[in-house]
């Protein structure tokens, strides 16, 4: 084993972000010396980039510096040490140890101390350039996927933020106690949404159930007004189009209904509407078993309602704007403004 090894019990070799420092943060919890990090910096550098830090520093707190000469120690036990080290290293302009690119979480990591200490500017030199590494690296509905919302968000990438919302609306559920729910694509697991950490941190759960909601809406809306038309036919002129008897109507009906029965989604074609128990399903399962329905039932040239049906539900499913709100976007705005060069 090498001299210089690690004891368990001692703490990290110091990080001497600024080896002329005069404060160190001590980062991690104290019950584990062998976790801790401490951290030389620049107290001046720290606190013309953070107004939480100098308010912390510089507010008559006990974090203040020391008037009896001993060294300035400012403890933070819930920080990460490598995100706080590489926010550092940024505070100081130390440009040249930001690594070319970082992780998820990683990123996730600095963009919780930079919400935390209202850091935002300090990333302006690299947000870009991380954050596009990371852009296509998430939708599979992990603890990845929610913390590249958070990343999006704090650093106002509002197109990546609503392309992940909307994708995360297509795809929720809801349970029997009325949560959304969402399968996790890489274990099959199911995530509570309310119980994720990103949306306490980013305001949009109410967005994407509403978004979900008016979709379901029409959906049901569509399929309502094509059982309304078959139903309503009669032979004393109101056909559907010049090819189809009054026999062949009945039959399509029928055919229909066979088949939203067996997908579980009878109620989307029952005449009056019915219950509407199969709105809890997933906006993308619905689509698709509404799809199934049409494929299912022989029409001619001249019907084109089931078409017009499915050209409407697609339109509302993938056709609208993200499920963002305007307040969302002026407050990513603001963001984007501080961490790089926007129109």
């Amino acid at each position: 084993m090498s001299s210089d090894a690690q004891e368990p019990n001692e703490p990290k070799p110091r990080v001497e972000i600024d080896p002329d420092g005069d404060l160190v943060l001590r980062v991690g919890p104290s019950s584990s010396p062998q976790q801790l990090q401490d951290i030389l910096v620049d107290s001046r550098a720290v606190c013309r980039t953070s107004k939480a830090f100098r308010t912390m520093l510089r507010g008559g707190f006990s974090e203040s510096q020391p008037t009896d000469g001993s060294e300035w120690v400012v403890e933070l036990p819930e920080d990460d040490p490598v995100a706080l080290s590489l926010l550092m290293d940024l505070v100081h302009a130390q440009y040249k140890r930001a690594p070319a690119k970082v992780s998820i979480h990683q990123l996730y990591d600095i963009c919780v101390l930079v919400n935390k200490y209202d850091a935002a500017e300090v990333l302006r030199p690299v947000a870009d350039r991380w954050f596009d590494a990371i852009r296509n690296q998430a939708n599979d509905f992990t603890d990845s996927h929610w913390k590249f919302m958070f990343v999006a968000w704090e650093l106002g990438y509002a197109d990546a933020l609503g392309e992940a919302a909307r994708d995360l609306a297509l795809h929720c559920y809801m349970g029997e106690n009325g949560d959304l729910l969402v399968q996790d694509r890489v274990t099959g697991h199911e995530h509570n949404l309310n119980e994720i950490d990103t949306f306490r941190l980013v305001p949009i759960l109410d967005c994407i159930a509403d978004y979900r909601w008016l979709a379901l809406q029409a959906c049901h809306e569509e399929c309502q007004k094509v059982s309304n038309l078959l139903v309503e036919f009669s032979p004393d002129g109101r056909k559907l189009c010049r090819g189809h008897e009054e026999e062949e109507v009945y039959h399509m009906m029928g055919k229909i209904l066979v088949k939203a029965n067996g997908l579980g989604v009878l109620d989307l074609f029952s005449p009056g509407g019915g219950s509407m128990e199969s709105l809890s399903k997933s906006l993308v399962s619905l689509e698709d078993n509404v799809r199934q329905i049409a494929d299912s039932v022989d029409i001619c040239g001249w019907c084109s309602f089931l078409f017009d049906m499915m050209d409407e539900i697609r339109g509302q499913c993938h056709g609208g704007p993200d499920p963002l709100l305007r307040r969302h976007l002026d407050d990513m705005k603001v963001q984007a403004a501080k961490v790089r060069i926007v129109d």
